[in-house]
């Protein structure tokens, strides 16, 4: 689905379960209580911020400008017949999500309450159009900022795991 705010990889290795872990240790550092972005950028050098627990880890990269699409990143590292699967979900933050569903609730709240208030079909019809520009504005406010940020964490997990990759 390349054209929704989220993406599910998975990457197949040989690797064992404490090679993967310390890999992801190297990249992510613990979240801080209070930090700022641009010190933090540069204090530790680690791309991510994170936990992990036991076969599971939630990261975020760290960033110096703010973005609020960036992509919250859960990961499951699965072991099955002496190989590990690593599955990779990212996603926007639940409050961009339910903003946008508001966006587009009012959107086609304010559609049909001006459709039935309205008797003029050339009316009916700019109502329309205003309407689906605002909708498509609204899907590349959220889609294409997502995007850029899931490349560059894309990036960075094909060279953690790149042993074996097989993104799906």
């Amino acid at each position: 689905m390349a054209f929704i705010p989220w993406e599910n990889i998975e990457y197949k290795t040989n690797l064992t379960m404490e090679e993967i872990i310390n890999r992801i240790n190297s990249i992510i550092e613990p979240k801080g209580m209070f930090w700022v972005f641009f010190l933090k950028k540069y204090s530790y050098g680690k791309p991510y911020q994170g936990e992990i627990n036991e076969n599971k880890f939630k990261i975020r990269r760290i960033i110096i400008y703010a973005n609020a699409f960036l992509p919250f990143i859960e990961g499951k590292i699965i072991e099955n017949n002496g190989k590990r699967l690593i599955k990779i979900k990212m996603r926007c933050n639940y409050f961009i999500m339910g903003f946008m569903t508001i966006w587009f609730g009012g959107i086609f709240i304010l559609l049909f309450n001006n459709i039935i208030k309205t008797e003029s079909i050339i009316e009916i019809i700019s109502y329309i159009i205003v309407s689906l520009i605002f909708i498509i504005l609204g899907y590349l406010i959220i889609t294409i900022p997502f995007k850029i940020e899931s490349k560059k964490s894309k990036t960075i997990l094909n060279e953690l795991f790149k042993e074996e990759n097989s993104k799906m």
